[in-house]
């Protein structure tokens, strides 16, 4: 048994289940076929899949940098506190150890806290506010859970970044700043490959969490692409609560799958879920092509050992760090925000990170931290 890593925006998932199976405890069940090109090419009664093959085709291709063109000096002298849900989750512990390392980079002032509680973090921001940082970036804070804070921070003059939370901008009432990938591109890119994939004929079990904005956002962006090819359907549409992600997901996602033999494919709509359900599906000798997204080395590594999951969407993390950093520069130097354009990738067997790693786009060879560090104007 291990502890799960859990991404951020759902950082607070982590009270739900302490321990899952990993991937290595799977059994040998063979994997379904993961070659989007001929499962595509082999099904003609899903119609014309070119507007799915391209966009397959679009978010499979190396990362690039779109990020801002305008520079951003950084100022000097500045202090910065970071406050992060817990570093037992990668999700949380990637961008905020990122943030902490572009933040030595320019020199500031800087103080960690890191909380494990999501019923801490008002206390965890109210805790940096006692120094008065200029600003505080907070990786994987919902809003709601620290409305006291905020307003402290108004009340001094605090700047605030939120990073992978969907959280609305509000510098009168929220935060000053939100960065989180673009959830449109990530369902988009989902969709697409599970219809390729089923060569036309997507028969889905839609998994569906609606308490997270941005797992929200995602689902209903698949949920419209898919909607365009026109034999596929959503056969099963599950919906569930985080409290139910450790006690009674995986056995409605199998009885939904031994009830519903036309089902070929499963969408998860975050990876913390991959690592529970499917082990059960494998014990019950389910083959059905599994799809999630965040990008956790959890996760990836079924996609490695061929073991029901075939891809995976994901956005480098260390990357969102930078990007918090970012905005943080030009929120100080009273410069307008700028578009960070963070990458959307589709991981497959093909374009998988080494083992036991998360996607940084390190390997497609995206030198994002040179970037940043020219528009800072750092040598």
């Amino acid at each position: 048994m291990n502890r799960l890593k859990w991404a951020a925006p759902l950082a607070f998932l982590a009270l739900a289940t302490s321990a899952c199976a990993s991937s290595k405890d799977a059994g040998d069940t063979a994997a379904p076929s993961t070659d989007a090109a001929s499962a595509g090419a082999s099904a003609a009664a899903g119609g014309d899949l070119a507007e799915f093959q391209d966009l397959v085709q679009k978010y499979t291709a190396p990362v690039a940098w779109n990020g801002p063109t305008e520079a951003a000096k950084a100022p000097t002298g500045k202090k910065v506190g970071i406050l992060s849900c817990s570093f037992a989750l990668e999700g949380c512990r990637l961008p905020t150890e990122a943030i902490q390392a572009a933040v030595k980079k320019l020199g500031w002032t800087q103080k960690t806290v890191v909380v494990d509680e999501p019923s801490k973090y008002n206390g965890g921001m109210k805790s940096l506010l006692v120094d008065k940082p200029d600003a505080i970036l907070a990786t994987g804070i919902n809003a709601s859970l620290v409305g006291d804070a905020i307003k402290a921070a108004k009340a001094q003059g605090t700047l605030l970044i939120s990073l992978i939370e969907n959280n609305p901008v509000d510098p009168t009432n929220g935060y000053d700043a939100d960065v989180t990938p673009d959830a449109k591109a990530v369902g988009e890119a989902l969709g697409a490959r599970m219809v390729v994939d089923a060569g036309g004929d997507l028969k889905l079990l839609n998994m569906n969490n609606q308490e997270f904005g941005y797992a929200k956002a995602i689902t209903a962006s698949m949920l419209a692409t898919v909607a365009k090819c026109t034999k596929c359907k959503v056969v099963k549409d599950i919906k569930f609560t985080a409290a139910e992600i450790g006690t009674s997901v995986s056995k409605s996602v199998v009885t939904a799958l031994q009830s519903n033999p036309e089902i070929n494919t499963v969408y998860l709509p975050f990876d913390p879920i991959v690592t529970v359900v499917a082990p059960n599906m494998i014990n019950a000798r389910l083959t059905q092509r599994m799809y999630s997204q965040l990008g956790t080395s959890d996760a990836l590594n079924y996609i490695r050992e061929g073991k029901l999951l075939v891809a995976d969407a994901a956005t480098p993390e260390a990357w969102l760090g930078w990007a918090g950093v970012d905005q943080a520069i030009r929120l100080l130097n009273k410069q307008p925000l700028a578009a960070e354009n963070l990458p959307i990738k589709l991981l497959d067997k093909v374009t998988l990170p080494a083992k036991g790693e998360a996607f940084t786009g390190a390997g497609d060879g995206a030198d994002y931290q040179s970037k940043y560090l020219a528009l800072w104007g750092i040598g």
